[in-house]
């Protein structure tokens, strides 16, 4: 169960979004204005797991109410998926630019809102998660210039990227694009689970079961993922080597319109416009190297 805010003007979609989410257990809180919205989160600051925004509203563009919330603490790192009509591909690229988890357009089906939410509330409870694991371990880590991992399977990537985000100069800022390029590795890679076949299993609720299923595989459970970081004053670099068969990593560098409407597959674009300063694919595409540099110090 998570809880959702919507910002809706239209009386029956918003009624739409509220049973489509209750009925797989959210609780929803709604408003229909910005101005509402804003005293809201004046407020009460509150424990929301994703947020949900139509943009065409009475008193503006739900994009500048975006761009407020990146600068709240408590709400700056929240999934932002914006439900509208607004449909132009620049209109799309305007609204992932702020930041936004995703994009969808009305009519959206109550499988795919439901889908993306869920995935958009995951992504966060691995954030959230991270955040409170980086008071424990960021003393210890900080000692630790370079080490190799492997792994297997789907949990241990994200416990892993918990882990390895602690060591880059802005470890919020990497934990999103580290979780990314592990499960990745794991999902895309190592279990052959391709882009199709996990936009189906979002989309009918099976995703978690392929998982498991291919995990248990004879074919591919002894498959590896390799990861080596290397930490120095100036930057910090992780490179990250699957067993696949690789993919063609040029078409998922950039927003897709073709594919801005599907349940997943932001997660390389999202690593490179927000956790890291370089990602480089080399050779088939089954070995990624991302960077994040350190700040310099003002003189």
């Amino acid at each position: 169960m998570a809880n959702i805010f919507v910002l809706e003007d239209e009386e029956i979609m918003s009624d739409l979004i509220e049973n489509t989410l209750e009925a797989v257990g959210h609780q929803v809180v709604k408003c229909s204005t910005i101005q509402e919205a804003q005293e809201l989160f004046e407020k009460e600051p509150t424990n929301f797991d994703a947020l949900i925004l139509d943009r065409n509203l009475p008193d503006g563009d739900s994009i500048d109410l975006a761009k407020e919330l990146q600068d709240k603490s408590l709400l700056s790192k929240v999934p932002i998926i914006f439900n509208t009509n607004l449909s132009k591909p620049a209109q799309i690229l305007e609204g992932m630019a702020v930041g936004a988890f995703w994009y969808l357009t009305k009519p959206t089906t109550p499988t795919i809102l439901q889908a993306l939410v869920s995935n958009a509330v995951d992504t966060y409870q691995v954030y959230r998660a991270g955040m409170e694991k980086q008071k424990l371990l960021e003393g210890m880590l900080s000692y630790l210039n370079k080490s190799e991992f492997t792994f297997h399977t789907h949990s241990e990537a994200r416990q892993l990227a918990e882990s390895l985000s602690l060591m880059f100069p802005d470890a919020q800022r990497a934990l999103l694009g580290v979780t990314e390029l592990l499960l990745n590795a794991v999902e895309h890679g190592n279990l052959s689970i391709s882009y199709s076949e996990k936009t189906d299993g979002l989309v009918r609720g099976y995703f978690h079961q392929l998982v498991q299923e291919r995990q248990s595989d004879p074919a591919l459970k002894s498959r590896k993922v390799r990861v080596e970081i290397d930490k120095k004053p100036e930057r910090t670099q992780i490179q990250i080597q699957d067993e696949g068969s690789g993919f063609d990593w040029r078409e998922y560098l950039e927003i897709s319109p073709e594919r801005i409407f599907d349940p997943h597959g932001r997660g390389i674009v999202m690593s490179k416009a927000i956790s890291f300063d370089k990602l480089e694919f080399i050779g088939k595409g089954n070995i990624v190297i991302a960077t994040q540099e350190r700040p310099q110090a003002a003189e």
